[in-house]
């Protein structure tokens, strides 16, 4: 084989397995003439939960521009944790912006982690969801989790 780097390649290498779990399927671009995929489809085996990525659907690999990629993660299901979000918005309800179909929110983001088989229901345990280094990448994730397109950090 010849080594080159990533650029020449044009792929990153996505694995066909990944710790406790395998790719189901490979994507290939096909406007360009490259012999490796640049996205996956993974599942994770019996007995484990998938950690998705924030491609949709969350259960696919692909590879960033600069060549570095981003795979789900399984972990066993004993272990799994999940964190859960919620907007509370006291008595501002949604506003609309711009035209009709845009609608908006605003509010305090309230954060829970769950472990594996625990009651999602529960009242206890919600943490204010935002502090100090709090930014445009986390308001993003945490309303994409909500629905929405994207979000933006104000100050309270």
């Amino acid at each position: 084989p010849k080594c080159v780097y990533w650029e020449h390649v044009g792929h990153c290498g996505l694995p066909n397995h990944i710790e406790g779990g395998m790719a189901t399927m490979f994507h290939f671009d096909e406007t360009k003439d490259l012999i490796a995929p640049w996205k996956a489809d993974y599942q994770c085996h019996e007995g484990f939960t998938m950690y998705e990525t924030m491609y949709e659907p969350g259960h696919k690999g692909w590879c960033r521009e600069d060549g570095s990629m981003e795979i789900p993660k399984c972990e066993p299901s004993t272990e799994a944790t999940d964190i859960v979000f919620k907007l509370y918005q006291g008595k501002n309800k949604f506003f609309r912006r711009g035209d009709k179909n845009t609608k908006t929110a605003k509010g305090i983001v309230f954060a829970r982690e769950f472990h594996a088989g625990e009651d999602r229901e529960t009242m206890e345990g919600w943490q204010v969801g935002c502090s100090e280094g709090f930014g445009r990448n986390a308001a993003g994730t945490i309303c994409r989790s909500f629905g929405f397109d994207g979000g933006v950090p104000m100050n309270v």
